[in-house]
């Protein structure tokens, strides 16, 4: 269990903020092997992010109460409007989930799902913004995290 949900929220900002900063060039791009990870929002090829997937999830999720969907569904709209990544590719994890973060002490200690990492060129400055508005630390704090 996460003592600190918001520590823990910072701690996962500064893993994405040093796995970003190691360059990415000659990595593995989005393809069918990876499930399409880190192509643009948008994309038609389908990844996990496309809105045929994205658009019943948050669907289902509706009157549950585990999530504000109408924010939800806004960052969404916003990610699709945002403009393209024009920067060089970024590293980003490919299965960012509670199972795969690990905790000691009450504090994340480490990734424990690292073998799916790839290359984008779209979520680089704007994941911030999405993770910021999902619920990372209730979800981190509600048992499911691992313990190392």
């Amino acid at each position: 269990m996460l003592a600190d949900p918001v520590r823990a929220a910072l701690d996962l900002a500064e893993f994405i903020g040093a796995l970003q900063s190691v360059d990415a060039t000659g990595g593995p791009g989005p393809e069918q092997s990876n499930a399409f990870r880190g192509v643009p929002m948008g994309d038609p090829r389908d990844s996990i992010a496309v809105e045929a997937r994205v658009r019943p999830k948050i669907e289902v999720l509706k009157g549950t109460g585990l999530v504000d969907t109408d924010a939800v569904t806004e960052v969404w709209k916003a990610a699709l409007a945002a403009p393209a990544w024009q920067k060089p590719p970024v590293w980003i994890h490919g299965d960012l989930d509670a199972g795969n973060l690990l905790a000691r002490d009450g504090r994340l200690s480490a990734d424990g799902g690292t073998s799916r990492f790839e290359r984008s060129r779209e979520l680089g400055d704007d994941f911030g913004t999405l993770a910021g508005s999902l619920p990372v630390p209730t979800t981190c704090s509600s048992g499911r995290t691992r313990h190392g």
